[in-house]
């Protein structure tokens, strides 16, 4: 819990410094708007763990089957299962996924941050939930830890789909993901 707010609060701080003396303002707002309620959630939630479960990092799920929850893959491993596992490799759950990898240099080029936080976002997923044995989520569909990243490392794919567009096909595009979207929340 704790380790999520500290790469937020790190990422707000850098994306404050990197937006100058006019943004800082936004920032600071954003800080007591969402950082400070967001650290506080984080912390009673940890002192309930450590209440219940004796750690403020303890979920209760250790109470089953402890050994599943602990980091015992080697990241490359969890790399190689991500992409290569016959039944829950993210691309075949998230078929865009294929086409980020010849988007990637274009989409670096135009949006370098955005690149570097969706990179840091899948490293630090990698490195929290891939490491253990349940990164796949077993009974649910394909590696649902996952999900989350899933769209911010597709946005190079996008970016390949909308250089074969016209204008036209675009605005139609964006309004059939707008209605979808409205329509699935």
């Amino acid at each position: 819990h704790m380790m999520v707010v500290g790469v937020f609060a790190l990422a707000l701080a850098a994306m404050e410094w990197m937006a100058g003396p006019r943004g800082r303002e936004f920032f600071r707002n954003l800080a007591l708007r969402v950082v400070l309620p967001t650290t506080l959630i984080a912390a009673s939630a940890a002192f309930m763990s450590w209440w219940k479960f004796g750690s403020p990092l303890g979920t209760g799920y250790t109470m089953w089957d402890g050994n599943m929850y602990e980091h015992s893959i080697a990241p490359w491993t969890a790399v190689r299962n991500l992409f290569f596992d016959p039944q829950w490799n993210l691309p075949l759950h998230f078929p865009l996924l294929l086409l980020a990898p010849f988007g990637a240099r274009d989409f670096y080029r135009r949006f370098a941050f955005d690149a570097w936080i969706a990179g840091g976002v899948f490293a630090l997923a990698v490195l929290l939930i891939g490491t253990m044995p349940v990164w796949k989520g077993e009974w649910s569909y394909g590696p649902r830890y996952f999900l989350f990243a899933l769209p911010a490392l597709s946005a190079p794919g996008l970016l390949l789909i909308a250089r074969f567009l016209s204008a036209s096909e675009r605005r139609r595009l964006a309004r059939t993901a707008a209605w979808q979207a409205m329509v699935e929340s």
